[in-house]
């Protein structure tokens, strides 16, 4: 009797491959830099033309851009991941009248004053992403659960990338101070 020969396997078709979206490129900023010959003739003078834009000199982004963005265009934004505070035109902003974290009873009756340090995503709606939520300092756990509890009542305004709203990475100091 003759062993049956294995079964060819079926081709599987090779994966598609990863599709990712680059990040827009940053703003641009120009660099002064003085005169290489001297003249000794004044040139006349436009008045009633803009000489420079002060949006092209903030030190942000690519050297030799502009305010405005890098030449063509700002590219697509990707909604789905999120940004730095350096890669966003807009940074993200705290609306005004938030809640503030309480403060635990017992820590305060106790004089216990502290901090915590945390990271998270703010979403395109202003929200506070929860599941991005992470403690990168806490000096209690009580403050840590304060903070957890009010940050989904906060509102923020978003960042914004070419005029287009995007998630931004935000780390966040909240800090539990007794007035003495």
């Amino acid at each position: 009797m003759k062993k049956d020969e294995p079964k060819p396997e079926p081709e599987k078709a090779p994966p598609p491959p990863e599709v990712t979206v680059a990040p827009p490129p940053p703003k641009g900023f120009q660099v002064l830099s003085a005169p290489i010959s001297i003249p000794d003739v004044i040139p006349d003078i436009d008045l009633s033309k803009k000489v420079t834009d002060e949006a092209d000199f903030t030190g942000k982004g690519v050297a030799g851009g502009s305010g405005r963005g890098v030449e063509g265009g700002t590219g697509p934004t990707n909604n789905e991941n999120a940004y730095f505070e350096f890669q966003v035109e807009k940074t993200v902003l705290s609306a005004p009248g938030n809640p503030q974290p309480q403060y635990p009873s017992m820590l305060q009756s106790a004089g216990v004053e502290g901090k915590v340090l945390a990271q998270f995503v703010v979403d395109v709606d202003g929200k506070a992403d929860m599941s991005t939520f992470k403690v990168l300092e806490s000096s209690h756990e009580l403050f840590t659960q304060s903070v957890r509890q009010v940050l989904p009542r906060m509102r923020f305004f978003p960042a914004e990338i070419g005029g287009k709203k995007v998630r931004q990475v935000v780390q966040q100091p909240f800090v539990f101070g007794l007035n003495k």
